[in-house]
């Protein structure tokens, strides 16, 4: 991720059987699961955008992991789209002495007593990377399962 902050995972999926398949992803590992999706019988090319969870990431590299656990299911894409900053808590305000005589306390310009400044939230930026790397990662798979079964089908014409 190019930034901190809480990410959304949305699968691309679709199923032509009852019941319909479903996929976990997983963030860093078999323990860090990010959520599950159901798909919906639609049909096997009916692909539906279905959100599987959210979850707060650092900035840095990590990896995607995509479980299909149940079912039969057509999986096209992962679509991981930032939604918001890491929130951090922030401690009250210590208690100040009275102001002294003639002093208005008011030191904190414009702001409410009590207010805590916040910081200013940020676009969405840096989820496509992350799409375009999973298109690509699935499109390599398919290719190789293709290679594979014709590299059997022509062996057991021999």
């Amino acid at each position: 991720m190019k930034k901190d902050g809480v990410y959304q995972f949305n699968a691309w999926i679709a199923s032509g059987t009852d019941p319909a398949g479903s996929v976990e992803i997983y963030l860093n590992g078999d323990e860090n699961l990010i959520g599950a999706a159901q798909s919906v019988n639609e049909g096997w090319q009916t692909y539906k955008k279905v959100t599987a969870g959210s979850v707060e990431i650092k900035e840095g590299e990590h990896v995607i992991k995509v479980l299909f656990p149940s079912g039969a299911v057509n999986f096209q894409a992962i679509e991981v789209k930032r939604t918001g900053n890491i929130e951090v808590p922030t401690e009250p305000a210590p208690e100040t002495e009275a102001p002294a005589v003639g002093d208005s306390g008011d030191n904190n310009a414009g702001a409410d007593a009590g207010e805590t400044p916040t910081a200013a939230k940020s676009d969405n930026g840096g989820g496509n990377n992350i799409i375009v790397f999973v298109i690509i990662g699935a499109v390599v798979v398919v290719a190789v399962i293709v290679i594979v079964v014709f590299v059997l089908k022509s062996k057991k014409k021999k």
